[in-house]
């Protein structure tokens, strides 16, 4: 069909409902990424079968690290990126920011009374 997929280059993917394919249910295969509307897993002209109908194609999470400079560190040299790893903010927002943030902490009142 028309619809677009929902994957990048890298992605694990499981397959379910191949018909004519069937040694590929339940495979997980690294895609690549050809358009909006098709990916390619590789050759799978050795394993044999021809592609008749169906398929669905789940993308298979992986685990990922992150490490996080400490707020101390942040504060004094900081640097924001956004989820793809690109330098998005630069360091005079950022300084500018916990500049603003300073003043306002200065001038704000955290004792709060609560009364019944």
């Amino acid at each position: 069909g028309d619809e677009r997929h929902p994957f990048q280059d890298g992605d694990i993917v499981l397959f379910r409902e191949l018909v004519g394919l069937e040694h590929l249910n339940q495979c997980e295969r690294k895609i690549k990424d050809i358009n909006i509307h098709q990916f390619s897993i590789g050759d799978i002209s050795s394993l044999g079968g021809e592609y008749k109908r169906g398929g669905i194609a789940r993308e298979v999470k992986q685990q990922s690290t992150m490490d996080f400079k400490s707020l101390n560190e942040q504060i004094h040299n900081p640097k924001i990126l956004t989820t793809d790893g690109s330098d998005y903010w630069t360091k005079t927002v950022t300084g500018e920011f916990w500049s603003w943030l300073d003043r306002v902490d200065r001038f704000t009142d955290y004792d709060i009374a609560f009364s019944i």
